[in-house]
Parts: C-alpha cells; sequence; structure tokens
C-alpha cells in the first residue's frame, strides 16, 4: 500500500511542478510590468539578471551543504570537476538574451512576437531529434495551434506613428533583415539549450541542486560579462540604482524559477514546460485587466480559448504514454543524505503519471545484478499460489 501511496504522491509532482512553474511566470510578468511601467524604475536589468544568479546558486549550495557528505571541500571540488558540460547552455543562455536586445531594437514588436513563439516548435524538434522523443502528428497540430494562441493573446496594440516623409526605407528594411535573423537565431538556441539542460538532468547521476549548482555557476560568468555591456551606466549611477523592494522580489522570483524550470524538465519535458508558459501569459493578461486595468479584445479570448484546446489536445496526442524518455527519477531530484558515498540505492521510478489503470513502477540500482534480484524479489511466487490454490 505505501508504494502505491508514493507512485501517487510522485505521479503528481509533475502537475504540481507546471502549476508552480505558470505561477511563478505569472509573478515575474506582473511584477515586472507593476516596478518599469507603474513605477517606472530604472534599475539595471544586467545587474537583476546577475543577482538571481547568484541567489539561485546560493540556494543550491546550501542544499547540498546540508545533504552532501561530510567532506564537503571535496564534495564541491568534485562538482566543479565535472562542471564543464553545463557551460555549454550557460553560454547559448547568454547568447539567446544578446540576440533578444538586437532583435527588440531591430523588430516592430508585432513581428518579434510571432518569430519569437516559433521556439515552441524549435524545442519540440531538438526534442525530437536529441532526445528521441516520439511526437505524434495531433501533438504536433496541438502545438501550432499553441503558437497561434499565443500570438493572439499576445498581439499588440497598435501605436500612433507620426512617419516621416523622407524615411529611408532602404535602411529600415535592413535593419528588419538583422532583426529577423537574430529572433530566429535567438528561438534556435532556446530550443537546442532547453533540450541539453533536459538531457543533462534525466542522464546524469547529479541530482537537480546540483547541476543547477554547476549552470548557475557558469551563468553567473556570463552574467557578469552582460554587465560590461551596461558599464558605463554602472559607473555612473551605481550598481543599485534605483533598486527597489519590488526589484528584489523580481530577484527572488526569478531564482526561484530557474529551479522550477529544472523540476519541470526532470519530472516532465520542455515541450509541455511551453504549454506553462503560455498558462502563464494568459493568466497574466487576465490579471492585468483588473490590477493595472488593461483591456481584453476579441483576439485575446480566442487565444485563450485555444491555448485550452491546445493542451488537451497534446495531452490526447497518446505519445507520452508511450516514450521511455518521460521516466523520471524521483529520489535523485530531491535533497537526500549520503548522495556521494557511493553506495547503492534503490530508486522507485514512475513510468508514467498518466496511466490510469495503476503507475507502474521500475526497480534500478547501479549494481544492475542488485537491482534484477530486487526485482524478482518483489514478484509473487506464482507456483506457491496456484498450491495453496489447490489445497
Amino acid at each position: 500500500m505505501r508504494v502505491r501511496e508514493f507512485a501517487v504522491l510522485f505521479g503528481n509532482v509533475k502537475a504540481v511542478c507546471l502549476v508552480l512553474l505558470a505561477l511563478q511566470n505569472t509573478a515575474l510578468t506582473l511584477f515586472v510590468s507593476y516596478s518599469r511601467n507603474i513605477r517606472k524604475e530604472q534599475y539595471i536589468l544586467s545587474v537583476d539578471i546577475l543577482l538571481s544568479e547568484v541567489l539561485k546558486w546560493l540556494i543550491c549550495a546550501a542544499v547540498m551543504f546540508y545533504t552532501g557528505p561530510p567532506d564537503k571541500k571535496a564534495y564541491f571540488n568534485r562538482m566543479m570537476a565535472t562542471s564543464l558540460k553545463t557551460m555549454i547552455p550557460a553560454l547559448l543562455f547568454f547568447i539567446q538574451n544578446t540576440l533578444l536586445f538586437v532583435a527588440l531594437a531591430n523588430l516592430d514588436a508585432g513581428i518579434y512576437i510571432v518569430i519569437n513563439q516559433l521556439k515552441i516548435f524549435t524545442t519540440a524538434i531538438c526534442s525530437v531529434l536529441i532526445l528521441q522523443r516520439n511526437v505524434t502528428l495531433t501533438q504536433w497540430r496541438a502545438l501550432f495551434v499553441l503558437v497561434l494562441a499565443v500570438v493572439l493573446v499576445q498581439n499588440p496594440k497598435p501605436e500612433c506613428v507620426c512617419l516621416q516623409a523622407e524615411e529611408d526605407t532602404a535602411t529600415q528594411r535592413k535593419t528588419n533583415i538583422v532583426g529577423i535573423i537574430a529572433a530566429f537565431a535567438m528561438t534556435g538556441t532556446s530550443g537546442f539549450a532547453n533540450v541539453f539542460v533536459e538531457k543533462l538532468l534525466k542522464t546524469s547521476d547529479l541530482s537537480l541542486w546540483e547541476r543547477n549548482f554547476q549552470l548557475s555557476f557558469y551563468s553567473m560568468i556570463f552574467a557578469a560579462l552582460g554587465i560590461a555591456f551596461d558599464w558605463r551606466l554602472v559607473v555612473e549611477k551605481g550598481f543599485f540604482y534605483d533598486f527597489s523592494l519590488s526589484a528584489a522580489c523580481i530577484v527572488v522570483i526569478q531564482a526561484v524559477g530557474g529551479i522550477l524550470v529544472a523540476l519541470v524538465m526532470k519530472f516532465a519535458d520542455n515541450i509541455v514546460k511551453g504549454f506553462a508558459i503560455s498558462v502563464a501569459i494568459v493568466l497574466t493578461s487576465a490579471l492585468s485587466v483588473a490590477l493595472f486595468g488593461a483591456t481584453v479584445d476579441l483576439p485575446f479570448c480566442v487565444g485563450a480559448g485555444l491555448v485550452i484546446i491546445s493542451i488537451f489536445n497534446y495531452n490526447g496526442g497518446g505519445a507520452a504514454s508511450q516514450q521511455p524518455s518521460m521516466r523520471t527519477e524521483a529520489a535523485a531530484d530531491w535533497p537526500r543524505p549520503g548522495v556521494s558515498t557511493g553506495e547503492p540505492q534503490l530508486l522507485m521510478v514512475v513510468a508514467n503519471s498518466s496511466h490510469r489503470e495503476g503507475l507502474p513502477l521500475v526497480v534500478r540500482d547501479k549494481d544492475e545484478e542488485a537491482a534484477r534480484e530486487a526485482a524478482e524479489a518483489a514478484k509473487p511466487d506464482l507456483a506457491q499460489v496456484n498450491v495453496e490454490k489447490t489445497q
């Protein structure tokens, strides 16, 4: 009975992580909108990003210090010695953020929103190529509907712009091309980097906290390099210029969001994460009406409905319940004592949380022979059962 209760509890972790991620994205957007648009705070964004990475690194380090082996120095040295792989996604995320600024500076908001949603497709394509994930035609259709829905929800309102008669159309066209190239490159790096991190989390012997510790370390380095672009502003106005309580809340929300994203990647996948973020976009727009007096138009209502339809359509595609790459190891993700002692640990693994007729359990161990014996021992003795029935 305890095994089934554990399986049901673990099966709910996926849904809980997705809900928390949607709420975190909603809170982050609302706080940023309140801080930058309502209070008109002008704190330096690159400083805010660096502080969030530092906080996330400190959280993971604290968990590792509490749950790690007695020899802390050797433990942390080993973590840094095996961290080079995480430098790749950290660099890609830095490039992605740089391309984001280039795209926003050279593109109209409407064009950027449309191209930016293509990262849903690039993530799915990278999942198929790198993780060998099976995505059915129905699920591809659901992803297309999701892209259309988010574009409708984020439909920018037309602004009154006075066009000059002597506008240089050739220069404008060249600027748009630069922005489009940057936006497409950003969607590609986003999809590959996220799937690469997902593979690291699902195929590594390290825990989620250890991988996040490594990733945050290199992210801090690249975030510090990002401050170089705002160095003149930092020198003139100071590192914590116009830094307020709302800015501090944004730092905390971003740090927690980084951990939640890793949880979703471990327990679910990047494609499902895209649906959670899309729900957050709809929820943010709806709350903006009550909090900031925003208006709701027909495209938003249609887009919100399409988001819900795409979620049910994707979940009904049937591919997720057949892919082994969706399996996640519960014990490897939560703080546990003796993580680096080398002792064999039995991990209860739920193959998929969406099965209606019970949750199949798989027993894994670093020692395959011990795991096989444990699995055989868990099976009932059919011969003994038959003898008891005949008697």
